[in-house]
């Protein structure tokens, strides 16, 4: 919920109005702008995080890398006992065989809902091939 103090509504606005006369009209210069920008964005945000990531050591971005994309797979080399990665791989293949089972679930309860949002009915009866795909690409 967002909760606007007196004033920083219209401060808002005026700021949007603003920023919409700055866009191009032209569609194509626009979405050029649009990719310009955003990469122009991707790569500040690496400058701004590189003093932390720099700190890090590569056990930590294997670690990093199971947190946030579940990608386990990345990890595994990382440790120096054998046994460490064979840990490491055991989560691994957890973490995929619970993702697959999200996605059974979802694809089970919510295929037609998926199929009619991603703007294709048809595509309901072939659903069932993600969790397939999840758990053959994870594994």
């Amino acid at each position: 919920m967002i909760v606007f103090f007196r004033g920083e509504h219209r401060m808002i606005s005026q700021a949007e109005t603003h920023l919409y006369r700055l866009l191009p009209k032209n569609a194509f210069v626009r979405g050029v702008n649009v990719l310009v920008g955003g990469t122009a964005g991707a790569k500040n945000r690496t400058v701004l995080a590189a003093p932390l990531l720099t700190r890090l050591s590569p056990e930590d971005f294997g670690l990093l890398g199971v947190i946030s994309g579940l990608s386990g797979e990345l990890a595994i080399p990382l440790p120096e006992d054998d046994g460490e990665a064979a840990n490491v791989a055991a989560l691994s293949l957890i973490l995929v065989g619970l993702s697959t089972l999200l996605s059974g679930v979802l694809v089970w309860q919510f295929g037609p809902a998926i199929a009619h949002l991603l703007g294709g009915p048809a595509l309901a009866g072939y659903l069932w091939l993600l969790p397939v795909a999840v758990l053959l690409s994870g594994a």
